[in-house]
């Protein structure tokens, strides 16, 4: 079953003072269901992770969109999230699968061949990055580009979320290229970000 969802709010507290009345303000000019929310604060002490994760959880349910944390799977329990995003280096994804069978789970891959282990492994998506140059996180990789993004979407059954440099001013340029939705940090939280201009960017690319 492909996520019902098909844009991806990755969180990055440094670009906003309050981030739950900034998803607030984002998903209000979204389609209800459209947006998944990702919490990544991983430095976190888990008390502060934990009452986050619930803030963001009241956001979430008040608007209709899936919340998904990262790695924590006792955090995303606590916070009753939907699923977990996980790294290559995180718990084996079909662990996870075992101890929480309903769950949505999400990949971080880079290439095809860890896209392959993915859809091996039971993932429910993939997040595909770097696909142009990043806003806000840093990467040794070179970026994919949108024509690589289409040939590794070729390449396998599992819903492709494309991530890195994403924002409202190139999200229709994925419209071809195969992909399932978009995922994106400074897209959504940075100052210049437009939620309104967001919603208009998805509905060109076909993803809303």
């Amino acid at each position: 079953m492909s996520p019902p969802f098909r844009l991806c709010l990755i969180s990055d507290r440094r670009l906003a003072d309050d981030l739950a009345q900034a998803l607030e303000l984002t998903l209000a000019a979204l389609p209800p269901g459209v947006a998944a929310v990702q919490l990544r604060e991983n430095e976190l002490p888990d008390r502060e992770l934990l009452a986050l994760a619930r803030q963001l959880r009241t956001v979430t349910r008040r608007r209709g969109a899936r919340l998904l944390i990262n790695d924590r799977l006792d955090i995303a329990r606590l916070a009753e999230a939907d699923g977990l995003q996980l790294g290559q280096r995180s718990a084996p994804l079909a662990a996870i699968r075992h101890h929480w069978p309903d769950a949505w789970l999400g990949s971080s891959c880079h290439d095809a061949r860890e896209l392959e282990e993915a859809t091996r492994a039971g993932a429910d998506f993939a997040l595909l990055s770097p696909v142009f140059p990043p806003h806000s996180k840093r990467y040794d990789l070179a970026p994919l580009g949108v024509t690589r993004l289409g040939a590794l979407c070729r390449t396998t059954t599992l819903p492709i979320f494309a991530l890195g440099g994403l924002d409202a001013s190139n999200l229709a340029a994925l419209r071809d290229s195969g992909c399932y939705g978009a995922a994106m940090i400074g897209g959504w939280l940075s100052a210049q970000a437009d939620p309104t201009a967001l919603a208009a960017a998805l509905r060109s690319a076909r993803f809303a």
